[in-house]
């Protein structure tokens, strides 16, 4: 008895939710709930869109930075190897072997720079083992002075 009771007086309050003592339905305490949260959601909304494009003037910044920062060192051993291949055909020339074919490749791997670089000319090719690691030894001597470069020469 008393749980048909409760269960008549829940399906009521069910009935008449939202609705004055007339059977009018309220309204006016719905809407301003509604406002509230329209402007809460634009509130929220807006410092979502405001962080989104903070983050990403942020990023851009920083990866800007960096690659000035990149670029610097990057033209810094290019004018290294550079300069040294130039002295590296001076003294091939000097050697005997002027017109010297000079191919250079790098391999960057963290801090720690490889420059191969082949030599291509027609008398060293015709040389003997030890003749080509002679003239490879005297021409290793000219090193660049750079931390974290290190040089591979080959005689093609």
């Amino acid at each position: 008895m008393i749980k048909q009771r409760n269960r008549r007086m829940r399906m009521q309050a069910n009935k008449n939710c939202g609705k004055n003592r007339s059977g009018r339905v309220n309204t006016k305490g719905m809407e301003g709930r509604i406002k509230k949260m329209d402007k809460n959601d634009k509130t929220f909304y807006g410092l979502v869109f405001l962080l989104v494009i903070l983050m990403f003037f942020f990023s851009q910044v920083r990866a800007a930075g960096q690659e000035d920062i990149h670029a610097d060192e990057d033209l810094y051993y290019q004018q290294l190897i550079k300069d040294y291949t130039q002295n590296l055909r001076g003294e091939l020339a000097k050697r005997g072997c002027p017109n010297s074919g000079l191919t250079v490749s790098a391999v960057i791997d963290g801090q720690i720079r490889t420059y191969y670089i082949r030599i291509h000319h027609d008398r060293l090719s015709r040389m003997d083992e030890t003749g080509r690691q002679a003239v490879l030894e005297s021409l290793t001597e000219l090193p660049p002075e750079a931390d974290g470069v290190r040089l591979e020469l080959s005689v093609l």
